[in-house]
């Protein structure tokens, strides 16, 4: 124990220490490694609190310190299961609403087994930027990057069934950009010094288009007011994404045995696949919708889709 828990299991009776102790554990902090560590794990304490507060803190899993959101582990109506050694939390289908696409702002966060953290954005255009001050009334780009971008540095927009990168201060292939100009598959955006990217067209059969890292890892991003995190790509999402194995694959998962198909369908999300597909559990039809923190899985694969 820290010294503060220390001070509070000789200080306070012991069924009031008890209290504190539990409920310090049911508070969480993600590391972008996607360990959750207990407020109690990193010697802190959380007693009848509310709210969700963004703090440092120390991951329990590979030791690093990461600047997250502490959360309070689900209780009541969610329900937990433990499989392949972590924790993932089900809610009944009937309280999570649809993942619509058809909204603007929208942006759906990919966790995904064995593959990393995605993102995916439905919209016609991204923006890409650097973060404001907090309490900024000022506009912010969709994805706001942990670097010296400007506020707004970056848009890349479809254009049928090509792409335009817009930007006053960016190269593609080492040739400055000031203005628009159009990609093509394996152009490489560099945006600052430690923001480069590969921009993918991977299917011939999808004008959905990828932004993958090229040659360093992304700083970490966010939108919204989400934590900021590690994201392993970023897909723009026309009509279809394909995740799983081969070269025409969006979002590349080498060990899948099978292709799982992302598409629209009545302004919402919907998953299908060759083989058995289960939502929360649930064996459903093909093209099923997505919910709002749904855990998606099939045979060898799984993965979570929360809008953020």
């Amino acid at each position: 124990m820290s010294a503060v828990q220390n001070i509070a299991k000789h200080v306070l009776p012991e069924r009031v220490f008890l209290s504190m102790q539990d409920e310090s554990q049911t508070w969480l902090m993600r590391c972008p490694c996607g360990h959750e560590t207990s407020v109690w794990e990193m010697g802190g304490i959380r007693w009848k609190a509310d709210g969700k507060p963004i703090r440092w803190g120390q991951c329990g899993g590979c030791g690093e310190r990461f600047f997250a959101q502490v959360y309070r582990r689900p209780t009541n109506h969610e329900r937990h299961t433990i499989s392949n050694g972590f924790q993932e939390t089900m809610t009944p289908m009937s309280t999570q609403r649809d993942i619509r696409v058809d909204q603007p702002g929208t942006m759906v966060r990919f966790w995904i087994d064995g593959v990393g953290c995605w993102l995916l954005s439905p919209a016609d255009q991204l923006s890409l930027g650097g973060p404001v001050e907090p309490g900024s009334s000022k506009q912010t780009a969709d994805v706001c990057m942990l670097s010296n971008l400007s506020r707004l540095h970056a848009t890349v927009a479809r254009a049928g069934e090509s792409y335009q990168l817009q930007t006053e201060r960016g190269e593609v292939n080492g040739r400055p950009v000031r203005g628009e100009t159009y990609l093509k598959d394996g152009d490489v955006i560099t945006l600052s010094r430690n923001v480069r990217m590969k921009f993918r067209q991977p299917s011939v059969l999808s004008a959905s288009a990828v932004l993958v890292p090229d040659g360093q890892p992304w700083p970490r991003m966010f939108s919204g007011k989400e934590t900021p995190g590690a994201v392993d790509g970023i897909v723009l999402m026309d009509e279809v994404a394909l995740l799983g194995p081969g070269s025409d694959a969006h979002i590349a998962c080498a060990d899948w045995d099978e292709k799982v198909i992302l598409h629209r369908r009545d302004g919402q999300l919907c998953v299908k696949s060759a083989g058995w597909v289960q939502l929360d559990g649930h064996t459903l039809s093909e093209g099923s919708p997505l919910g709002d923190g749904m855990v998606v899985s099939g045979d060898g694969w799984r993965f979570r889709a929360e809008v953020i």
